[in-house]
Order: structure tokens, then C-alpha cells, then sequence
């Protein structure tokens, strides 16, 4: 079973995701993150880390929000655990979704402003 839970931490909205996401049920994960860009949200974090399953066919859904986000000028990382990694290298995406180990570091990264680079 899916569970999505949202917790607004100042201008970052944290998506806790626990349980299986599957075809099935992935479409629900596309709408929260789709509600929350549509609502002005341009920092998400999607917390990952109580998943026991993801399915392959459910990473274009996270492939889609990075897109939405980015098309709002904004970030989206992933917290992550080992199924997911795991997912994610057997799929070759790791150098698409950014992921950390911990809410904490996940969170420091959604507020510190990206690097520009020296025009020269």
C-alpha cells in the first residue's frame, strides 16, 4: 500500500512516500507532485526512505516531476534507501535524480543556493 504524507518546512515541501509504488498506484505519486508545483512550490523533497518497494516502471513519474519542477526554475531531490538506489543504478538514472542519504543533508541542499558559474 502507498501512503503520501506532506509537510511544508518554510518554502520546501516535503513528500514522505512509504510502501510499494507500482503501476498501479505510481499515478497517485505524479498527482502530489503535480499538486504541489501547480500550488507554487519550487523546492520538493521526496522522502524515500520508508519505501520497501519501487517498481521500474514508476521512475518515469519521478523523471516527469524533475521536469515540472525544472520548468518552474526549481529543485527536486530524493532521499533514498537501498531499494531505490538500486533501482536507479540498474536504470542508469543516478546522474538524473539527485539523492542523499538523509533528510537532513537532502534538506541543506534544497536550501543552498546553486552555485554560478565566473562568466569569463
Amino acid at each position: 500500500m502507498l501512503q503520501i504524507e506532506r509537510r511544508p518546512l518554510d518554502d520546501i515541501t516535503v513528500l514522505d512516500v512509504s510502501g510499494h509504488v507500482d503501476m498501479s498506484n505510481c499515478f497517485r505519486l505524479h498527482e502530489a507532485i503535480v499538486h504541489e508545483v501547480d500550488g507554487g512550490i519550487t523546492k520538493l523533497l521526496l522522502n524515500l526512505s520508508n519505501l520497501n518497494f519501487i517498481d521500474s516502471s514508476c521512475l518515469g513519474v519521478l523523471l516527469r516531476g524533475l521536469e515540472r519542477v525544472h520548468r518552474e526554475k526549481g529543485s527536486m531531490v530524493l532521499v533514498s534507501n537501498q531499494f531505490v538506489d538500486r533501482v536507479l543504478t540498474l536504470t542508469g538514472l543516478t546522474h538524473l535524480l539527485v539523492t542523499y542519504a538523509d533528510e537532513p543533508s537532502a534538506l541543506e541542499a534544497l536550501r543552498t543556493p546553486p552555485q554560478r558559474r565566473a562568466s569569463g
